[in-house]
Formats: C-alpha cells, sequence, structure tokens
C-alpha cells in the first residue's frame, strides 16, 4: 500500500513538473506577446515613433547617466513663502490667506505643472 503511495506521488510530481514548467512557459510567452502588441497598438495610437532611454546606471560617460554627484541635487529648492502674497503684502488672517494668497499658490504651481508637461525633451 506505501508502495503504491509513494509511486503515485513519485509520477505525479514527474508529470507536474514537467508538463507544469511547459504550461507556466506557455502562459509566460503568450502574456509576453500580448503584452508587446498591446504596447504597438497604443504607441501607434498616440503617434509616439519611439522611447527614449532610461537611465544608464552602468556607463557615467554616458548621455543618459545616472546622477549619483549629491552636490547637483537641490535639497532645499527656494520656495515661496507661503504668507506672503504676489504683491509682497504680507497675510495677516487665516480668511485672506484662503481668499488672496492660496489662488495665488494654486495659480504657480499649476503654472509650473503645464510649464514643465509643455517643455519636455
Amino acid at each position: 500500500m506505501m508502495y503504491r503511495v509513494f509511486l503515485i506521488i513519485l509520477l505525479g510530481l514527474t508529470f507536474f513538473s514537467n508538463a507544469g514548467a511547459q504550461w507556466i512557459s506557455r502562459t509566460v510567452d503568450s502574456i509576453r506577446k500580448v503584452t508587446e502588441a498591446d504596447h504597438r497598438e497604443m504607441m501607434d495610437q498616440l503617434n509616439i515613433t519611439s522611447l527614449r532611454p532610461g537611465v544608464n546606471g552602468m556607463d557615467p560617460k554616458a548621455s543618459n547617466a545616472a546622477n549619483y554627484n549629491e552636490t547637483k541635487a537641490n535639497p532645499y529648492p527656494k520656495l515661496p513663502d507661503l504668507l506672503v502674497m504676489n504683491n509682497g503684502k504680507k497675510v495677516s488672517t487665516s480668511r485672506a490667506w484662503w481668499e488672496k494668497c492660496r489662488p495665488d499658490l494654486t495659480g504657480l504651481s499649476s503654472w509650473n505643472l503645464q510649464h514643465a508637461i509643455l517643455n519636455t525633451d
């Protein structure tokens, strides 16, 4: 009885390891083909002919090299003072900030966002 159970388990593992590996390989290939076709179709719909390469972390002399130089990073950028309006007056109440200063700041962030999107290289 124990011999039959062992034999069934051994045959099952052998079958499923080979058949399972082949099935997984076919499934992964199928998913990869569908993904590539979807990517090509989306690129065609958006009229994108090529993608720019990502950051090259291996070659520091490449044109798209990764920036590991901390001196080039700006950890403390010059941010606008939140309690000063565009005309230079200080904000004295929360109502004044909400009605006058906040719209200035949201307009500034919207402008910067649009500028960044439109002027990408």
